[in-house]
């Protein structure tokens, strides 16, 4: 079972128009590590509302990385923040490990977003899980690699991720060997505590 491979899900959250070409980097460097990348742009078309289905990729991930460029994002009209700090509170509620990657840009919003924007960063850089002040694409990408290979397998809780149903098939029946063998002592121990009884019994005539 030792040499199965485990892929995970990661759930990438940001904003959008910010940072399309940082998500594509981000998504590549997630498949070339051989696990699973989720967002909204690789979502179906579904009747659930786009925070139904946001809430049910992020509980079904087994991490989260959250990518900070220069914009706030929408913010919802009744928790009045974004829906990327919705993300994050959402996925820190389940315990979720959260990768941050802070882009080395500028606020291009508002005064007013911008500064929920810095708050924002700044309740996000209490995560000890965080790389700040990325300057290109081709550093986030280096930096997003090394953490899948380096920290999240470490980070990520036991019996989490996928893995294939070849390798499924074989380790069922490793625990089926396994459990028939398990039985077998238990039978064991059952019957050799039956036959001392009778053991003892015998002596005492």
């Amino acid at each position: 079972m030792s040499n199965t491979k485990i892929k995970y899900q990661i759930f990438i959250s940001s904003t959008y128009l910010d940072l399309i070409e940082e998500r594509q980097a981000v998504v590549e460097a997630v498949l070339n590590s051989n696990n699973i990348p989720a967002g909204m742009e690789l979502f179906n078309s579904s009747s659930k509302s786009q925070w139904e289905i946001i809430t049910q990729w992020i509980n079904e991930s087994d991490a989260v990385i959250l990518l900070l460029g220069s914009s706030y994002g929408t913010i919802d009209s009744e928790e009045n923040i974004s829906y990327t700090e919705m993300e994050y509170n959402f996925a820190k509620s389940l315990g979720k490990p959260i990768y941050v990657f802070e882009m080395n840009k500028a606020s291009t919003e508002s005064a007013e977003k911008s500064k929920k924007l810095d708050e924002f960063k700044t309740k996000v850089k209490e995560n000890r899980l965080i790389s700040p002040n990325i300057n290109d694409i081709s550093e986030l990408k280096s930096k997003v690699s090394q953490t899948l290979m380096q920290s999240v397998p470490s980070e990520i809780k036991e019996n989490s991720g996928w893995i294939r149903v070849q390798d499924c098939g074989k380790n069922v029946k490793k625990l089926k060997k396994l459990d028939a063998i398990q039985r077998d002592l238990d039978t064991y121990d059952f019957l050799k505590e039956e036959l001392y009884k009778i053991f003892m019994y015998v002596k005492t005539f």
